[in-house]
Parts: structure tokens; sequence; C-alpha cells
């Protein structure tokens, strides 16, 4: 879904934080007056009135404030820099960068509340508290609306560990890859890295668990800033749990995700953006091995962290469906509107940064994943969600399913999450599986085409990823837009022109051919290969060129030219298929045409013995073949139902289909109107 960073701010703006309706609260033997009790949820309300005076809860107190009782916040120049690609250079700053005052928390202090975090998004604050302080907060004029702190919880990542991979054969390539190889050509970064492209000058926030950055893997990584949310220190590579369950403590998580996007060891492990500058955040509690719980303040905390520093991208492998409180989201929320971790991330969005997220492994329904969906933040209209694929480009049987709540494709793309090489915690590698690591690789592959083109935005950048994926015309809930092209996403250079053009016998026709991208170089335009007799190219210096090709019985039923725009660093190759016709076209005729959803295609006897009926997309894919196998000249009749060799149902458009027979060959165009 397009998304205009202006409207999403005033659609931010315009959500309300005020509880409808009245709850009644009765707590210590005392009502609170009807002012006092509208400013408290449900939720809230009810885990008050079922305890003692002296419980703590955690809680979010939101403020309704003038602009005297709002204080401006300090952003990186980077920060300004990126904001100013899509707001201007004079309206880098905007209302989520004021916060609470001073004189705001020492009031809210003194009730006697320990404040944990202070959101400038949403100008509110996460703080620990007993019954009879909340009573006290709900008095204060400037409170809205107060609302338990969701803690979240949801499965670890399928982890598996083994000492082998298969690595198919592969082109040399530039970089020691090692085993990464594989997974780093699978999404196409080989191509990039190859154009000189490591991810230098772009900053990722990884929000994860810990980090071991003494790893030899980080040796060259460039860390510029890193912070515990949990502890609130710096100090990110620490244990805060005892190791258990093979080694499973509070860094594992986050080194495995961080090696598939920064590690560099030669021979052995190279990460997608391995050039790139990261900021660490330690957001999520990993203990016991069973499962990671966080206070969605960290995560939004960390995202108003990333955004102040100049973040490009965040890649967080993280999504949330169980709750720990009574005051948990359910399925139906999942409308990207409602849960505060994904407007978190719909606001980051919006400040132009590429926000790229796990679709979750929860696909198959258990008493504890009853959803079997994506999760929090994943169904974000802003946030790009990453599904899992095995290794054979089918879809891994763990990868969350979208759609979300309100009908929106999800995920938004998928990539290899199965056997993904990687860094493994207190040294050494390892192989993992999840999509925890099909969402890093995607995130790097992001980094290489901001570096190549730096007036990139981030809602440019989704885009191109969707349009470019490999399922980009029909997309699903499975593979969402199809699988990750880092090359393709990067749009760097490309020829416009590709499927099946028509020659007649005897009459010469023009193919103009042009190429497009983020490239500055012109492109020099040229045929690959031996070119056949009446085939010529002649390049227009100006990035387009002039096919010429005279139809003959020497060119046969079909010839496949390979045009190639080449800018010295980086090239791109697109196939063009000739196939030659006759002037006659009564030999099959397709009826309706168009069509709704079936089309039968009548063959005259006059063509012979048919051999084959072959349908492809407009752009030159093969969706359909009926072969004939039988020496038969007679008329006859062959039902085509609109759906591919998988028995999918196509979707609307144009199609064209392909007859062969021993007597004639015809290209027809379908026109498939729903």
């Amino acid at each position: 879904m397009k998304f205009d960073c202006n409207i999403l701010l005033k659609k931010l703006y315009a959500r309300k934080t005020v509880i409808i309706g009245v709850t009644i609260f009765i707590s210590l033997g005392y009502a609170q007056n009807a002012e006092s009790q509208q400013k408290l949820s449900p939720e809230l309300s009810v885990v008050l009135s079922s305890g003692s005076s002296s419980d703590l809860h955690k809680v979010w107190i939101y403020l309704d404030l003038p602009d005297s009782l709002l204080e401006k916040v300090k952003l990186s120049e980077k920060s300004l820099k990126r904001r100013s690609k899509v707001f201007g250079q004079n309206d880098s700053q905007n209302r989520y960068d004021f916060r609470p005052s001073d004189k705001v928390l020492q009031e809210i202090t003194s009730t006697g509340v320990l404040i944990r975090r202070v959101s400038r998004w949403f100008k509110a604050v996460s703080v620990e508290a007993s019954t009879s302080q909340l009573q006290q907060v709900v008095q204060l004029p400037f409170v809205s609306k107060v609302d338990l702190v969701k803690t979240l919880a949801t499965p670890l990542p399928i982890v598996e560990v083994s000492q082998e991979r298969g690595i198919p054969s592969q082109r040399s390539a530039l970089l020691p890859y090692g085993l990464t190889l594989f997974q780093n050509s699978f999404i196409n970064a080989v191509k990039l890295h190859e154009a000189g492209l490591s991810g230098k000058g772009v900053l990722i926030a990884l929000f994860d668990t810990g980090f071991d950055t003494a790893h030899v893997a980080f040796d060259s990584t460039s860390i510029i800033d890193s912070y515990d949310f949990i502890n609130n220190d710096n100090d990110v590579s620490g244990a805060d749990c005892p190791l258990e369950n093979e080694g499973l403590h509070q860094s594992f998580h986050g080194t495995l995700t961080l090696g598939v996007l920064a590690a560099y060891i030669p021979n052995t492990l190279i990460g997608v953006a391995y050039g790139a500058d990261y900021a660490l955040a330690k957001t999520e509690i990993s203990c016991g091995g069973t499962e990671i719980k966080v206070e969605e303040d960290n995560w939004i905390a960390a995202a108003e962290w990333a955004d102040s520093i100049g973040a490009d991208i965040i890649s967080s492998s993280l999504g949330y469906t169980q709750f720990q409180d009574s005051g948990s989201y359910t399925q139906s929320q999942l409308d990207g509107n409602t849960a505060l971790i994904t407007i978190a991330a719909d606001i980051a969005a919006s400040m132009n940064i590429l926000v790229v997220n796990s679709a979750g492994n929860s696909r198959v329904i258990t008493v504890s994943n009853p959803w079997g969906t994506i999760s929090f933040p994943a169904d974000g209209d802003s946030v790009l969600t990453v599904g899992a694929a095995t290794s054979d480009s089918s879809l891994a049987s763990f990868s969350s399913p979208g759609p979300t709540a309100d009908g929106r494709i999800k995920p938004d793309i998928a990539t290899i999450g199965v056997n993904v090489f990687t860094a493994r915690q207190n040294g050494g590698t390892t192989i993992a599986t999840g999509t925890s690591l099909s969402t890093p690789l995607v995130a790097g592959g992001a980094a290489l085409a901001l570096e190549h083109d730096s007036t990139m935005t981030a809602n440019e950048a989704l885009l191109l990823i969707r349009q470019t994926g490999s399922n980009s015309q029909n997309p699903d809930n499975d593979f969402g837009y199809g699988l990750y092209n880092a090359a393709r996403a990067a749009d760097i250079i490309k020829i416009d022109q590709s499927g099946i053009f028509q020659v007649t016998t005897g009459q010469t026709r023009i193919i103009a051919i042009s190429a497009s991208g983020r490239s500055l170089a012109t492109p020099a335009i040229s045929l690959a290969g031996t070119v056949p007799a009446g085939i010529s190219l002649t390049d227009n210096l100006n990035g387009t060129a002039s096919l010429s090709v005279t139809g003959s019985a020497a060119l046969g039923i079909q010839t496949i030219l390979n045009v190639v725009a080449d800018v010295g660093y980086y090239a791109d190759t697109a196939q063009l298929i000739i196939e030659m016709q006759s002037l006659s076209s009564d030999f099959i005729r397709a009826a309706p045409n168009p069509f709704s959803s079936s089309v039968r295609f009548l063959i005259s006897s006059a063509a012979g013995n048919w051999q084959s009926l072959t349908i492809y997309t407009s752009a030159g894919e093969r969706i359909w073949e009926k072969v004939n196998n039988f020496a038969v000249s007679a008329d006859t009749t062959i039902n085509w139902d609109g759906r591919n060799a998988q028995g999918k149902a196509t979707s609307a458009g144009v199609y064209i289909l392909h007859f062969r027979a021993s007597n004639a060959e015809r290209r027809l165009k379908l026109l498939k109107t729903n």
C-alpha cells in the first residue's frame, strides 16, 4: 500500500487516546470521580479492582499537553538529512519531536511513580506504579488516559544447528563468501557486491536480544551506537540469564541476526551489508529458553532512539501474538492501526525509516499459538513484512501468513529463511532457521540499494521491493509479492522491454528498446552472443536503441535475443523472444474473448496436426500449456479454465496464446476481465 508521508502524519495525529465511555472503578473503599474513571482503560480498571493498594503495575500515562509544556528533542544531523528527503530541508522536524517537559515529569514523579520511558511520539510516559499512586496520577489535569503496558511474548524462532550445508554450484564471486555464497546469491546480492556496494554510509538499527559484539565476525563491523533498553545502559553484549538449553541465552538470537547482516570472516562468513553502520538496540528479554518477553515500551523507545540518531533502516526479527496480562490485543486488532508497537513502526516509516520486520514462525496453529498468522508489528501498512522460503524457493512450513485483519496482503516479500549460515554467540558459526533470518537478508539488501542511491526514500525502497518480487503481478498471503531480488529492487539499470514479439515473414519490424533506473551513467545497449542474420541493433547513445528484425524462414519459429544495458559497474540483461508468423490467421479462434473465467480455442483442420497451445503473460512468462501427442488433423475444441499450471486462478489482464501446428503457427491476444 503506497503511503504519502504527510497524509500518514495527519492520520497518526488524528488517532485518539481518549477512552470512549465510562469505566466504573471502586477500589480500597472509595470511588474515583467520574472524570478520573474515564481516564482508566477497562483492562486496567479490572486489574486495579482485583488487587491491593501496594500492587505494582506497568502502565502508560497519556498526556494532553499545550505547547508550553513540550520540549524539543535534539536530532542528529543524519536524522535531519534523512527526513529532508521527504519533508524538505526546512520542514524536517514536526510534532513528534517534542517530549513532555521536565516540569510535567516532575509532577508525575511527585505521585511516587517510577518513570520507565518517556515517549515523544505518543506524548506518554511508561511508569511502574502502585494502585494508590495511580489514584493520584489520574487526578492530574494533563493526564488523558492510563492503560496497561502490554507484556508481550512469542516463541523463540525455529533454530537448527548442523555442521553440514549443501551449496549449489555458483559462478566465481569477488568476495570470499565461504558458506554464505548461497544466501547472498539467493537474494541476488552478489551482483550488487560485484558493483562495489557493501552498505557503506547506511545506518541500520537492529532490535533484538543481546549481541556478542566480541565475536571475530564483527571485528571490522562499524557499530556507532548501542543501548540496552532492558537495563538502561550501553552494554548490549552481556548475558542476563544463565546459559541453558544448548547455550540459548540473552545474546544468542541477536548474534544470529547481526551475523547475517554485518559479519565479515573471509572464506567463511560474509554479511549482506558488511560495510554498513550499525546501531544495536537490546529490547528483548530472553530467558528460560522457551519464550521471549518484552514490554511494548522497549520497542517504541528503541524506534524513537533509532530515529533520533539517524537510522535509515530498522531490522526487527520480532513478532508478538501472545500476551501476559489482562489487557492483551486480539487477532481482530491486526489492522495496522491498533497495537502501539505497530503505530510506532508506522510513525518510524513516516520519518523516512525503512522498517523491516519478520512475519513470524507461527503458521501452525497450536494451543499456545491460536492465531496461525502474522503478528504485531508485521500488520503495519508501512512495515515491510518478510516471510521465509526454503532453498528450492518453496514456502517454509512455519512462515506466518496474512492477511491483516482489514484484508491487506501480508507478508510483503519472502526470501530464504531455512538453514541460513551466520555467527553464533561465544564464537563459531552455525546455521539457523526462521523468519528471523530472512528479515536481515532483506534489510541488508535494502542497505545496498540505499548506498547506491542516497536519494531513495524508505517508501520508494518498499515499493521497489514489492514491484520486483517474483510474484508481483499476483501477490498472495504466503509469499506476498514473491521472492526478494536485491539487485532488481536496487533499480540501478534495467531493460524496459521483454516478452514475445511477432514478426511476419518478409516484413521488417523495428522494436524500440529503452533502459531506465537510478544509475547516473548512460548505459551502453547491445545484443549478447551470436546475432542471427536479419537482426541488428543500433545504440542511440542516450539510453535507447532500435532493434531491427526482418522476418525470414532462416530465423525459424522462435529466436531468443539477450539485450544488455551496461553502465560499467553493473549490467542488466533482458530476454526478447522473436517469433515468426504467416499472414493467415484463420486456423484458430478464441471464444469468448474477452473472457471472465474460461475460454475455448477452436482449431481448424486446415492447420494440420496441432502440436501445442501455450499461454504466456504479457511479460513473457509461460503459465499453461496443452500438448497434442496424437497425429490427427480434425476440427478440435480445447478449453482453458483460466488457471496456471499449478491450478491457481490467474489475475485479470492480457495473455498471449502461442499456437503451433504442422501447417501454421499463430499468436492470439487474450483478455481476462476478472
